[in-house]
């Protein structure tokens, strides 16, 4: 049986996996609350979970459970200026807006503090920092399905010299759209019906400048954004967990919690209690499902001198 403690640190049942980190075939990552916190890493080439040392508490909830590098900050202070923050906090400059900002909470910044975009209800404004001067103006997609949509998130400035522009779609979900600096749209993310939730939790980039960006139902998008014809898409279903709670409680979507990837692997880490993975063969296609082992690791010693616990590896079965 799955541990049925709850997740007390983030206040939901069944618990979900935090701490994730990616790095080339191997995950690593956590659930639950002590003292039925665990966590693991995961060769997921070989499909092997090996338990390690929990060494920390669950983070909050408003701490990311996908460990990724940090992005450039730009936040709107009272004074009109807002201030833009490099990647980590430091350093900072001061940028004067010229207008009001309608919606401070979704301006963005650029990693090298070299562009800013200032939504402004249905317009987007794309400014040239060191020139203090407009670079470009876009304007929300004229063939919305809803009328008098905003932009209500900030750009991924997803490389030196393109962006995936966000603009509402329904009353729940964004359409990204791929643009060059000088505001030319180059593409539609997943083409003209796919639609995410949210472009701030449902974006990841994957490697050099391929992104994925998961739809508002169990379908993943990748695209380069250099080429936007480098573009796959991915149904996810087969990652949800069996069984599945009552029909009156499941909605059948899944959580998308990390993506990574390499030239040879998609990998894929969900919140399905606690966590399910899949493994995309990029040659052929094939999705594998992983699942951690079905019970707590009990089996994982520890040292009665030393106070060190002994790592246990399981081999899992996987879903094919």
């Amino acid at each position: 049986m799955r541990a049925t403690d709850p997740d007390p640190a983030h206040g939901n049942y069944p618990p979900k996996a935090d701490s994730i980190t990616i790095a080339g075939d191997e995950v690593t990552l956590c659930w639950n609350a002590r003292p039925a916190r665990t966590c693991w890493r995961i060769d997921v080439a070989k499909q092997v979970f090996v338990a390690q040392p929990v060494t920390s508490d669950a983070p909050d909830d408003d701490t990311p459970r996908f460990v990724q590098r940090s992005h450039a900050k730009a936040t709107p202070r009272a004074d009109g200026t807002i201030s833009l923050c490099a990647p980590g906090g430091s350093p900072c400059r001061s940028f004067a807006n010229p207008d009001p900002t309608q919606q401070p909470e979704w301006v963005g910044v650029s990693d090298d503090l070299a562009t800013v975009a200032i939504p402004d209800g249905a317009v987007l404004r794309i400014y040239d920092v060191a020139r203090a001067r407009v670079r470009t103006t876009i304007k929300g997609w004229p063939d919305s399905p809803m009328p008098d949509n905003r932009f209500l998130y900030p750009p991924i400035f997803a490389s030196p010299d393109r962006m995936i522009v966000w603009y509402s779609w329904t009353p729940v979900s964004e359409q990204g759209r791929i643009f060059d600096m000088s505001g030319k749209q180059l593409a539609i993310v997943g083409g003209k019906g796919f639609a995410t939730l949210g472009p701030d939790l449902d974006s990841w980039l994957v490697q050099g400048t391929e992104w994925a960006i998961k739809s508002e139902g169990n379908t993943l998008v990748t695209v380069d954004v250099h080429d936007p014809r480098v573009t796959s898409t991915y149904d996810l279903s087969e990652l949800l967990a069996q069984p599945r709670p009552p029909q009156d409680s499941d909605t059948g979507i899944l959580d998308v919690l990390a993506v990574a990837g390499t030239a040879k692997r998609l990998i894929i880490v969900t919140g399905e209690n606690p966590v399910t993975i899949g493994v995309v063969d990029r040659a052929t296609r094939k999705l594998v499902k992983i699942e951690p082992p079905r019970c707590p690791p009990r089996f994982a010693l520890r040292h009665p001198d030393s106070g060190s616990t002994w790592s246990t590896t399981v081999r899992t079965a996987s879903t094919e």
